[in-house]
């Protein structure tokens, strides 16, 4: 591991969760305690909401996500006006219910494309438009030293992957 000296007294372990509306507002509620990073994308609403905070990792396109059936999903690069009679749903916590409601109903679902295969009956397409949003590590507003040393590594080596 690069940055093996540096970490030696952080353990960093992936914790699974089911990605549902309570125990992600459980998970953000409570950052700090159980689970103390959070990879993903947020704004200044978002982190005030929860009192939380983030660093900035990089700005991320935003997609649509289409059902298989959605009749443009034969278009390439979808356009604003391709959008006119579209319903778009958007998701904020990548719950797979609203994926599903999506599906019967017909919907779009705004996304992002690291996010873009979480479901299989939905096709990622780009939109040839100007919207984004913040990626990041998501952290408790006061994090603990481990968390603190945490992320002053990543901030020293932006560029590396761990």
């Amino acid at each position: 591991m690069r940055h093996q000296n540096e970490l030696k007294d952080i353990k960093l372990k992936l914790v699974p969760f089911e990605n549902e509306p309570n125990q992600a507002l459980h998970i953000l509620q409570n950052l700090g305690s159980n689970i103390d990073v959070v990879a993903g994308i947020y704004d200044d609403n978002f982190l005030k909401l929860y009192n939380i905070d983030a660093y900035f990792l990089y700005t991320t396109p935003l997609i649509l996500c289409l059902p298989q059936n959605h009749p443009l999903n034969g278009t390439k690069t979808l356009e604003i006006t391709n959008l006119k009679n579209c319903s778009v749903l958007a998701n904020q916590e990548g719950v797979l219910e609203v994926f599903d409601k999506a599906y019967q109903c017909g919907y779009a679902i705004l996304n992002i494309a690291q996010w873009s295969h979480v479901h299989p009956l939905f096709k990622p397409h780009t939109v040839n438009w100007d919207l984004s949003a913040d990626f990041g590590i998501i952290h408790a507003k006061k994090p603990k030293r481990s968390v603190q040393k945490f992320l002053q590594t990543v901030k020293q080596n932006p560029a590396e992957q761990f």
